[in-house]
């Protein structure tokens, strides 16, 4: 099985390309990914064959939800064009992608979220830290000194620990959480919700990045910006990545609450609770969050002595909602010890089992949203060359690898595919600032280093000292 084409194949299923295509392409949720891969798991198939098989199998395909239409899996697997364009952008920016196929992709995700964990994964920085032992930290956007202080305090002795801080990036305790631990020289997994590409090229994280300390996750599109069900959408990978979870503040609404209510139900995690006078701090106290009173903790000790409520007793369990066991079990499509060796970095699939019996329906909105999208991402990421081996304390050290990079198709096949758009239009003349309207997968920079080649090879001419060219060849390259 060729993992490169299959991991294709879920991009195309399952992500966006560009700022546009939200208007009317609809990529599948994580459930519905789930739904499809275990029928073609049945049907011996894997997604790569919608590449070679595509008209065959959409005639056999019946959604029993009737939400995945042949029209609609059609659509989305004609998006060849659009996917080259922005592995090549993603690339340049350092983005590699997880599919849930890779080795790489933490098994935790899995376990405890079976089929709404994401079928991709988009990542800058240090994949080595996703094998480290994290304590997560959330809390309100709205915080004090007092508030900031004892986040501070914690995620510098979770640092001292030997843990890496596991945190959303959004302003309040999250960025406090992830800042402490990286000024106290440790490392932080930031899981986004939005702008992955925006918030890479950000200061405070610049250093960072590039000494191998940080590395921060999106299951959503690179470039989209923020929005609610995002945001409450990502709660659940901060708990199921981190070995307990700190909640500094947090209301009886909005997605602290919602996260951490989720999290007792599902019982993934200790939940510790800073123990003060907020009304959602003590609500969740009540629901069967451990009380954090001190400023000196030891989050071994915590781990060790943390219980859930029992299932007959606590309005959590009460609230705890039925699902189906898993019709299934062990990954579909999965890669061979030697065919995990990433030589291309192209991740590869691997899908748990059927579909659960409709997660709740909340979940299933939020996991995937459509984006607003960011109109102005610049290129100016910071470089850097990968990700660095980890040492026997869990923290990173100093021999540097490029396991950590995407890399994709050679640039002849992203730039033939360029030229044979022009193609369709011979009488045109080009700028580099009109086709990045045309092509907004793709920089101005990158338009002009492909038209320059392109007249090197004489299929373009420019016009006088204008930057503008015209076609002049009819030729493929």
């Amino acid at each position: 099985m060729n993992y490169d084409n299959v991991l294709q194949a879920i991009l195309l299923l399952c992500s966006y390309f560009n700022k546009n295509e939200s208007r009317n392409v609809k990529p599948l949720t994580p459930t519905e990914y789930s739904r499809l891969a275990a029928w073609l798991h049945q049907n011996q198939c894997t997604p790569a064959d919608f590449l070679t098989r595509e008209e065959e199998l959409l005639s056999q395909w019946h959604d029993p939800k009737n939400k995945i239409t042949k029209e609609r899996l059609a659509s989305l697997l004609q998006r060849a064009a659009s996917m080259g364009f922005a592995l090549e952008k993603w690339q340049q920016q350092n983005v590699w992608v997880l599919s849930r196929a890779s080795q790489d992709y933490p098994k935790v995700l899995r376990d405890k979220l079976g089929d709404t964990r994401a079928p991709l994964l988009y990542c800058i920085g240090n994949k080595t830290l996703l094998t480290t032992q994290g304590i997560g930290f959330v809390g309100s956007r709205d915080t004090n000194q007092n508030d900031e202080a004892f986040t501070q305090a914690l995620a510098q002795q979770a640092v001292n620990q030997g843990f890496t801080i596991v945190s959303g990036g959004a302003k309040g305790v999250d960025q406090t959480s992830m800042n402490a631990a990286l000024d106290a020289g440790g490392s932080a997994i930031g899981i986004l919700a939005d702008s992955l590409l925006k918030s890479a090229t950000k200061s405070q994280y610049r250093t960072a990045l590039q000494e191998g300390r940080l590395l921060l996750i999106t299951p959503y599109y690179p470039e989209a910006s923020f929005s609610t069900g995002s945001a409450m959408g990502r709660n659940k990978y901060i708990y199921a990545l981190s070995k307990g979870v700190v909640v500094a503040k947090s209301d009886e609404t909005g997605g602290t609450w919602a996260g951490a209510t989720e999290n007792l139900k599902k019982q993934w995690v200790p939940l510790w609770v800073r123990d003060i006078e907020q009304s959602g701090n003590q609500k969740l106290l009540e629901l069967g969050g451990q009380a954090l009173s001190e400023l000196k903790v030891d989050f071994n000790e915590l781990q060790a002595n943390f219980s859930f409520p029992s299932a007959k007793n606590t309005a959590v369990q009460e609230q705890k909602e039925m699902v189906q066991p898993d019709l299934l079990s062990g990954d579909f499509f999965t890669m061979s010890d030697e065919a995990s060796v990433e030589t291309k970095g192209i991740s590869h699939e691997q899908i748990d089992s059927q579909s659960k019996h409709d997660i709740e329906k909340m979940t299933e909105q939020t996991i995937e949203p459509i984006p607003e999208l960011i109109l102005d991402v610049k290129d100016n990421t910071p470089q850097h060359d990968g990700v660095k081996d980890q040492s026997s304390n869990n923290q990173p050290g100093k021999d540097q690898s490029q396991a950590g990079s995407m890399q994709v198709a050679p640039l002849e096949v992203f730039i033939d595919v360029f030229y044979q758009q022009l193609k369709q239009e011979e009488n045109k003349s080009y700028t580099p600032k009109a086709l990045a309207e045309q092509f907004p997968e793709l920089t101005e920079s990158i338009i002009t280093i492909w038209l320059n080649t392109l007249e090197e090879r004489g299929l373009i001419k420019r016009q006088g000292s204008k930057l503008a060219y015209t076609l002049i060849v009819q030729q493929s390259l």
